[in-house]
This record gives C-alpha cells, sequence and structure tokens, in this order.
C-alpha cells in the first residue's frame, strides 16, 4: 500500500505538497480536516506504483491552526494520517 509519506512544507501557509511512495496502482482519498474533525478539503487521486507528488493549493484559505491529512482508501480504511500546522 503506502510505504511513505512526505508533507512539505510543514508548518505550511499557502500551499502543500505531497510525496507519497505506494506499493501498488491505486485510487486513494486525501482528506484535511480540522482540529475538531471538520472536513476542511477532499479529493481523489489516482496513485502509480512508485512515487506520486502533488500540490494542494486552497491551503492559503485556511485559518491558522493544526490540521490533519488522512490518506485513505476506496473502502475509508485509513492508510496513513498525519498532523500539519497552518501559519
Amino acid at each position: 500500500m503506502v510505504k511513505k509519506v512526505i508533507t512539505r512544507p510543514n508548518p505550511f501557509n499557502s500551499f502543500l505538497t505531497l510525496n507519497v511512495t505506494c506499493e501498488l496502482n491505486r485510487h486513494v482519498i486525501v482528506r484535511i480536516s480540522g482540529e475538531h474533525g471538520e472536513i476542511v478539503s477532499m479529493f481523489g487521486w489516482s496513485m502509480i506504483k512508485g512515487t506520486n507528488i502533488t500540490t494542494i493549493n486552497e491551503t492559503d484559505k485556511l485559518e491558522p491552526g493544526t490540521y490533519h491529512l488522512c490518506i485513505m482508501d476506496q473502502d475509508g480504511s485509513e492508510l496513513f494520517r498525519t498532523q500539519m500546522e497552518k501559519q
């Protein structure tokens, strides 16, 4: 599944880059939620085996604070989770 995830920069401001190494071709869902669990961003991502990179540009609209990034498979099973700070 997901072998390695790098989120940068952390803390972030106007954008966030995800660098994900995946063992298989698979479609995932990336979800960013706020401190209280409210979903602030969610999108589907078709990843290929190997390294996949995407940049999320909508983060400049988010308020400063703590956010949680979760990568899930299509069944909703969590593959990766991390905490990030918005400046």
